[in-house]
């Protein structure tokens, strides 16, 4: 065999630079897009990276270094990434300065980029904490307590069943429980399905406390104590506007708030007040609770002159055309209902433009409370619910 031609071997050569000079124009690349170079930020703002590459992406294995600094300090790399485009930045910078981020290829750190940018100001206030406010129970006497446990708060109602109702109580010698009534969303309410009542006691009046809590962050709560006393209303107001079924009372004692009527059958709701010096309008507004137990047909004015305004839902104000003497029963209202199947409440609540207030004869400023509270109920029956100061709710008395 003959030696090779030089100008064949030369070409071999020249071939293979050729060829290699085409591999290394094919390196891979990396461009950070966020945060922008340059660019000025607020506290904590930059909190992703987002990239460029034709690396290979993922799944697969982890081919990038995610690092940031202070300008000029030391890179403390934050995470790594299988190439997807985008990465959450756990602890981005919040305090005033340059910064840096940087993202390299594992298996060749001269593959990457590295962008500088601003961060302005100071870091912002963290978020204020939860918060949860018991609006019923009132911390009040109660012959019964109320067969809601109503709350307000921030809670977002989206995260589900966080709020756990429970309650406890004490003979004068320590407290019981707590004892769990249930789980709920931030909706606002929790039927308290057997509150208890004076009746039901074999001593002397004790404390309830209803408690309600969020369940992720046990430190927001709400607590509130009541007393059960053997008595309709609070002491501090002998008078009150209530719901009784039998129209017919002649004192406080004869009201009729409970009743188990026929399935499909109509029902006669009276709303009473009790207790009040002269008058001659009064604001309220009724609700059943739940829905779809009592369906309302009809409303009627019961003092003398039938004299109404408004919408018994929203509220509506009752006026006399002659001076009232509420120092027993006077019905204010009737409201006709068809009683479907199951259990409800129907309370009494505020107007929606007016505060509950009862109108008098002379024109005096005097500021009170009202009780209110009714049911209905089928068998089998839990606690009866009495007469009793559902809410205490505010009111004005006046003119």
């Amino acid at each position: 065999m003959g030696k090779p031609d030089p100008r064949t071997l030369s070409g071999i050569v020249v071939s293979l630079l050729i060829a290699f000079s085409a591999l290394t124009a094919q390196a891979y690349y990396i461009e950070i897009t966020y945060p922008i170079e340059g660019a000025t930020y607020a506290p904590c703002g930059p909190d992703v990276v987002t990239w460029q590459s034709d690396l290979p992406s993922g799944p697969g294995p982890d081919i990038l270094t995610l690092s940031w600094r202070p300008e000029g300090g030391e890179w403390e790399a934050f995470t790594s990434d299988n190439n997807d485009g985008s990465h959450a930045w756990p602890s981005p910078p919040c305090a005033l300065g340059w910064f840096e981020v940087r993202i390299e290829y594992v298996s060749d750190p001269s593959v990457g980029d590295t962008v500088r940018f601003f961060v302005d100001g100071t870091p912002p206030p963290p978020p204020p904490p939860f918060y949860i406010d018991i609006t019923l129970p009132e911390p009040i006497e109660y012959h019964c307590a109320p067969s809601e446990v109503r709350w307000e708060s921030d809670v977002d109602p989206g995260e589900g069943d966080v709020m756990e109702v429970s309650y406890s109580y004490e003979y004068g010698w320590g407290w019981n429980g707590p004892y769990t009534l249930g789980v709920s969303n931030n909706d606002g309410v929790f039927q308290w399905n057997d509150p208890p009542c004076w009746s039901d006691n074999w001593v002397f009046a004790y404390t309830y406390r209803v408690r309600v809590q969020y369940m992720p962050d046990p430190s927001v709560y709400d607590v509130v104590d009541f007393d059960l006393v053997d008595d309709g209303f609070p002491v501090d107001g002998p008078y009150g506007i209530f719901i009784d079924f039998a129209g017919d009372a002649q004192n406080y004692m004869d009201v009729v708030t409970r009743i188990d009527p026929p399935e499909y059958t109509e029902v006669e709701v009276y709303v009473a007040l009790h207790g009040t010096e002269d008058f001659t309008s009064v604001s309220f507004a009724l609700d059943t609770i739940p829905n779809g137990v009592l369906v309302p047909t009809g409303f009627a004015c019961l003092l003398p002159g039938g004299l109404y305004i408004g919408s018994w839902d929203t509220g509506v104000t009752v006026s006399s055309m002659e001076c009232m003497d509420s120092s027993e029963v006077v019905y204010l209202a009737r409201l006709d209902m068809f009683y479907l199947s199951g259990a409800a409440d129907i309370v009494i609540r505020d107007h929606d433009s007016y505060p509950r207030w009862v109108v008098d004869c002379e024109e005096s400023y005097t500021y009170y409370e009202v009780a209110s509270h009714g049911g209905v109920w089928r068998d089998p029956m839990s606690t009866p619910v009495e007469a009793m100061s559902w809410g205490a709710i505010k009111a004005m008395y006046r003119d």
